[in-house]
């Protein structure tokens, strides 16, 4: 720990990443060059980690709860859930989990997490709005009544889509 004047500051090593060239990449534990082909089966398996985990968060939060919660839009103290995926996903504690002995940096997981809510969120939102339609729709006319409820009320082409489904 380092003092300066009235102020004390702890020194901590730090992590930062940037853009690099690929064609002067180094490998950070041998500090020999990479070459393209490296690099290029580096970002394929970062990519394969990505997906996988992604696929493993959504199979694992597919389930009705999942989307009560995101229909509600609240967390479990009742608070507004944030905008960001990675942030909402992160207060629920929806986390990916990796294989045993990789380090996977936090940017990863919210590329993960916000896609993977993303994908929860448009799913619930057409789940409910799907679900209101339905209830306004009349059969013998095939048309929608109009929406009694300010949630109830959908853009006008999804609606069209779901009036020709029902």
């Amino acid at each position: 720990m380092s003092t300066s004047g009235d102020r004390r500051t702890a020194v901590a090593a730090r992590q930062f990443s940037v853009t690099i060239r690929a064609h002067v990449a180094v490998d950070d534990a041998t500090g020999e060059q990479i070459g393209l082909d490296d690099v290029d089966t580096r970002v394929g398996w970062l990519l394969d980690l990505i997906t996988a985990a992604g696929a493993e968060l959504v199979s694992r939060l597919w389930q009705p709860a999942t989307f009560d919660v995101l229909a509600a839009g609240l967390d479990r103290q009742d608070r507004r859930l944030p905008a960001q995926g990675h942030v909402a996903a992160a207060r629920l504690g929806w986390t990916p989990l990796y294989p045993d002995g990789i380090y996977v940096p936090s940017r990863v997981t919210r590329v993960v997490t916000a896609q993977v809510m993303a994908t929860l969120r448009t799913l619930a939102y057409r789940d409910t709005a799907i679900t209101a339609l339905s209830a306004r729709f009349d059969p013998a006319t095939g048309h929608l009544t109009a929406p009694t409820e300010p949630g109830d009320a959908v853009p006008a082409g999804f609606a069209r889509g779901v009036r020709r489904q029902l």
